[in-house]
């Protein structure tokens, strides 16, 4: 049963990146297994014998990262599985320092979130791709001065570094 052994995967890495990337919740009463739909409980089912003890927060998580889930193409779903498994190949530390950016970024306004976003996509794949490979070629004491530069350049500054990354 090679399909019924990769959907089972699926749905492994599935929960693994809703576990990791789920939000708590402002407030939601905890949710009863019978009471979730089909096709939660499918997407759910390698937690059900542990859904129960949860807590309510983490339900309503992850119940909204599923419908998340079931909205997404299939070329998005199979880009969320690819970086969940680069994810878990990393080193715990590195890991955790991940989680770490994460939570730093999403304390900031929605609209410096915005901001950094919309300068991340304006980049174009090529340059994020040349950026990411330079950052990657850095030893970490080179990750951090860069990083410290940045954070000391004007915006203005930032843009004329990062068109070095542009596609010709």
């Amino acid at each position: 049963m090679p399909g019924e052994a990769r959907r089972l995967r699926a749905r492994s890495v599935l929960l693994g990146a809703l576990w990791l990337a789920a939000p708590p919740a402002l407030a939601a009463d905890a949710v009863p297994w019978q009471s979730l739909s089909a096709t939660e409980q499918e997407l759910l089912a390698p937690i059900q014998d542990r859904w129960t003890s949860l807590p309510a927060e983490r339900q309503s998580a992850l119940r909204d990262k599923a419908a998340r889930w079931q909205s997404m193409t299939p070329e998005q779903r199979t880009r969320a599985k690819q970086g969940f498994e680069r994810f878990r190949a990393l080193p715990l530390e590195r890991q955790e320092r991940i989680r770490q950016r994460r939570e730093r970024f999403q304390k900031l306004s929605p609209e410096r979130r915005a901001e950094i976003r919309e300068r991340w996509q304006a980049l174009g794949p090529d340059a994020r791709r040349n950026l990411r490979e330079r950052l990657r070629s850095m030893t970490p004491v080179e990750r951090r001065a860069a990083r410290a530069r940045w954070l000391g350049m004007s915006a203005e500054e930032q843009q004329r570094w990062l068109k070095d990354f542009r596609a010709p």
